[in-house]
């Protein structure tokens, strides 16, 4: 009985022992993910070096949400892309032509387009980069890519056995509300539209990754050409098509609004659409006051 107590009172204290080293690690977490979620993004890059608790932490989905509520989005960069070289480099709202992310040139994306014509950013919405094989074949696949991190998953081909025709891949993603993406592309069973008021509507079928699969939208869309890129902004994906519409869908609540832009100068020409610090922007140029003809 003697040596059941001692026993007994040994396996007490090393569960007594083992409860408090959790209880620490436990409290030991949650102070770093107080701290770490409260650190700009540069802070808890380098800090996820320091243990593999806190690497662990730093990529875990709830840490990534709390980090994201508790800092406000900022422009720390750009990222460049030159037309005629089709280099791409990154630029520090602070340091000039610091780079201001591990690889501004993604070459960690080449062995994916080796066997193509290399690859093209086609979009970036709030730090992350829809990028796509500049090879001509519509079957090419696209990745979206965390610049950042340096992660990147490939995202499957919308379905062609409906509506074949695909147009106008668009990325929505807004960490400050949730960490889930869209991506939607504009659909038609037609061959290219014609670019006048009465070109037929485009189709819309949406990528989640929740689900990870394509889903046909329930509505329609205005047909038309698309002079830029689309671009996520109050919560809708938004577009001008070539008649001087502005086009915005509501990916949540799938709703459909248009607004006849102001008469443009035929001479002028759009360069810019786009989203900073909460509005919209359109940039085009203008002819020459007292100019005659184009």
């Amino acid at each position: 009985m003697e040596g059941e107590e001692e026993f007994g009172a040994q396996r007490e204290r090393e569960m007594s022992s083992s409860s408090s080293s959790a209880a620490k690690a436990t409290i030991s977490n949650r102070t770093a993910f107080e701290i770490l979620s409260r650190l700009p993004e540069k802070s808890v890059l380098r800090f996820k070096c320091v243990c593999r608790q806190w690497l662990a932490l730093a990529s875990d989905p709830l840490f990534l949400d709390a980090h994201t509520r508790r800092n406000p989005l900022t422009v720390s960069g750009f990222l460049i892309h030159e037309i005629g070289s089709g280099r791409l480099s990154s630029y520090s709202v602070d340091g000039g032509a610091s780079a201001v992310l591990p690889d501004p040139s993604l070459s960690y994306l080449d062995h994916l387009f080796a066997e193509s014509c290399g690859f093209a950013v086609c979009q970036s919405c709030n730090g992350l980069l829809l990028c796509r094989s500049r090879s001509p074949l519509l079957s090419s696949s696209q990745f979206l890519v965390n610049p950042t991190t340096m992660q990147y998953r490939q995202i499957p081909n919308p379905p062609t056995d409906v509506y074949p025709f695909k147009y106008q891949f668009m990325l929505a993603f807004d960490p400050s509300t949730s960490l889930r993406y869209r991506i939607a592309c504009l659909c038609s069973n037609n061959t290219p539209p014609a670019f006048d008021l009465g070109a037929p509507p485009f189709h819309v079928e949406i990528y989640s990754s929740e689900t990870g699969a394509w889903e046909l939208s329930r509505v329609l869309v205005p047909g038309g050409r698309i002079t830029q890129n689309g671009v996520y902004w109050n919560a809708a994906l938004n577009w001008v098509t070539e008649n001087g519409l502005l086009v915005s869908f509501d990916v949540d609540r799938q709703l459909v609004r248009t607004i006849r832009l102001p008469l443009r100068d035929p001479c002028g020409v759009m360069l810019y659409l786009g989203e900073s610090r909460g509005h919209l922007h359109l940039i085009e140029t203008a002819a020459n006051v007292g100019r005659v003809g184009c």
